[in-house]
């Protein structure tokens, strides 16, 4: 049994996924911002909120477990991130696994191959820590950005993606989310909002852990 397989049935609690306009994702968030060079280092842990833009390759999200959280942006250069592997390890481990558990959002993202390899040595730290109560919307198409802000005491990941050949917002309906990531996964306790409204779940195109991590969706070149 490898580590994503085991403590699979840990608790979990409801998180809120809201998409939402660029505009209003700005005017909710004023602290903690993330911004270049998008390194381990910067890495927010322990706040009650935190939020970034411009996340393209980039790798975007973080840990909660109602009390504590952590947030990164993390840009997709190996170079940069290898030397600080242990030290992102440590930073998932700052967030303690209560009673309630521990959920996590992992965001962003391109299907480049830089991108790839990335999210893959992301996405085997943050499903350790979070095993099944992880939610996924990565792998955005051309011209995309992501914008991510969290605020503990809501709860609430708030996420925009930007249209940057038009310099306009690209999600407007859930078939807009389905056309812009190429993964997506919502743990069963998450709920999904598009602009304050709840979507049903089963209209988004999800993709089993299963198939992420036998490399069926994104295989490594």
């Amino acid at each position: 049994m490898n580590i994503l397989q085991s403590h699979l049935f840990a608790p979990s609690f409801s998180s809120k996924i809201n998409f939402v306009t660029k505009k209003e994702l700005l005017e909710r968030f004023k602290k903690n911002e993330i911004g270049a060079p998008w390194t381990v280092e910067q890495t927010v842990i322990g706040e009650e909120e935190a939020f970034s833009r411009g996340a393209s390759i980039c790798q975007i999200g973080g840990l909660t477990n109602t009390k504590k959280m952590m947030f990164f942006h993390i840009n997709s250069c190996m170079s940069d991130f290898l030397p600080l592997e242990d030290l992102f390890i440590r930073q998932t481990g700052a967030v303690e696994t209560g009673e309630a558990g521990v959920n996590g959002l992992m965001g962003g993202g391109m299907p480049k191959n830089l991108s790839i390899r990335m999210f893959k040595k992301i996405y085997n730290t943050m499903r350790s820590r979070a095993k099944d109560n992880l939610s996924v919307i990565w792998g955005q198409c051309d011209n995309r950005k992501t914008h991510v802000g969290y605020n503990l005491k809501e709860d609430t990941w708030y996420i925009n993606c930007e249209n940057t050949s038009f310099d306009k917002d690209a999600i407007s309906s859930v078939e807009d989310i389905n056309k812009t990531y190429s993964l997506i996964h919502i743990c069963d306790k998450d709920e999904v909002y598009l602009n304050g409204k709840k979507i049903d779940k089963s209209e988004l195109n999800q993709c089993s852990f299963e198939e992420i991590e036998e490399d069926a969706i994104l295989p490594l070149p």
